[in-house]
């Protein structure tokens, strides 16, 4: 499936149609959408200041879907997880186990590749996620939505093109 992309602009609320943003059909729950955007720095001396913004917008979803979407989200935390702790537990041994130095140094230094190589193994799973056949519809943490906030504009990319012109409609836009 391909996305489909809404920009419209910002504003105090954002329209959603009452169906499921997913498959069109009868919305019975919403989830939050949350996004969040840097809306400006300044660096001083010695510090960096980050102003950021945060949204939150209900999406409206079948219970089906929203249930797939929580679902989904479950096993993407768990795979990264179980595939942060699996490198990082190979780090540690292998230095452990074959490295010719004293034992404090050993630890030391499977420690450090352990981490090395679970924060590794978290962004492998990031980038390869929505490369897999089951996560292909996943956008910015629900099924079928992503948000991109601009500091003039919010744009929706939907997977669901008779959502994405209900939504351009609801929104004001042609």
């Amino acid at each position: 499936m391909s996305w489909m992309a809404v920009t419209i602009p910002r504003r105090a609320g954002v329209g959603m149609p009452a169906r499921c943003a997913y498959c069109f059909g009868t919305a019975e729950q919403d989830l939050l959408l949350r996004a969040r955007r840097e809306a400006g720095r300044t660096t001083g001396r010695l510090t960096t200041t980050r102003l950021e913004e945060h949204f939150a917008v209900e999406i409206p979803f079948c219970r089906a879907h929203a249930a797939r979407s929580a679902q989904v989200r479950k096993e993407i935390r768990v795979l990264g997880i179980v595939v942060a702790t699996l490198l990082g537990l190979f780090g540690l041994v292998a230095m452990i186990a074959g490295f010719d130095a004293p034992l404090g140094v050993r630890i030391f230094f499977g420690i450090v590749a352990g981490a090395i190589l679970a924060l590794l193994g978290l962004l492998a799973v990031g980038l390869s996620v929505r490369r897999l056949p089951r996560y292909r519809d996943w956008g910015a943490g629900l099924l079928g939505v992503d948000l991109a906030a601009g500091a003039e504009a919010l744009t929706f990319r939907f997977t669901n093109k008779t959502f994405a012109a209900a939504f351009r409609t609801r929104n004001g836009l042609r």
